[in-house]
């Protein structure tokens, strides 16, 4: 219950995350309300769209800052109620701290590069986007970011599966 917990609300996150960026561009043609979409006329389009593109990006690295350190405690009290729990498997021992390695990489190094890079390219025009190393450099660590969070995820149903399904012998 425990780890369907975590890996269920790391999912919600991300999902969360993206919609923040995603609802940007339905929301300025349509904000609902004739007193925002007379503001928006008047400071523009591009202007609206690029403060709220940056305050999504500020709201999602608040958000994973706190589920990052958050899952860190999950991560460790999880590893405690495994390693004292009846007849830890040995391979829920191993994937567990490998899963909080992951975490303490995405907290320590990937996150503040994305954070970081991103408002360096929120900066940058839009017509010298194309091929600019800063937009690499922003979405290659994006994208070991987003292939941390699958690992993680992976492995995490590993563990799932290992605690649920156990071997004849670990039977009592």
């Amino acid at each position: 219950m425990f780890l369907g917990m975590w890996l269920g609300v790391a999912v919600l996150v991300d999902v969360l995350a993206a919609r923040n960026f995603a609802t940007i561009d339905s929301f300025i043609p349509a904000p609902g309300s004739p007193a925002v979409t007379a503001g928006i006329a008047k400071a523009g389009w591009d202007s609206i769209r690029f403060i709220l593109r940056r305050n999504a990006a500020e709201e999602n690295a608040g958000i994973f800052e706190v589920w990052e350190w958050s899952q860190i405690g999950i991560a460790t009290v999880f590893f405690f109620l495994i390693l004292f729990g009846d007849r830890p498997p040995a391979s829920a021992l191993v994937l567990v701290p490998v899963m909080l390695i992951i975490l303490l990489l995405q907290r320590f190094v990937l996150t503040p590069h994305v954070v970081s890079l991103g408002r360096e390219v929120d900066e940058i025009p839009a017509r010298e986007l194309t091929g600019n190393p800063t937009v690499s450099h922003f979405w290659a660590f994006h994208g070991v970011y987003s292939g941390c969070e699958i690992l993680k995820l992976l492995l995490g149903l590993g563990v799932g599966a290992r605690l649920m399904i156990r071997r004849t012998h670990d039977r009592p």
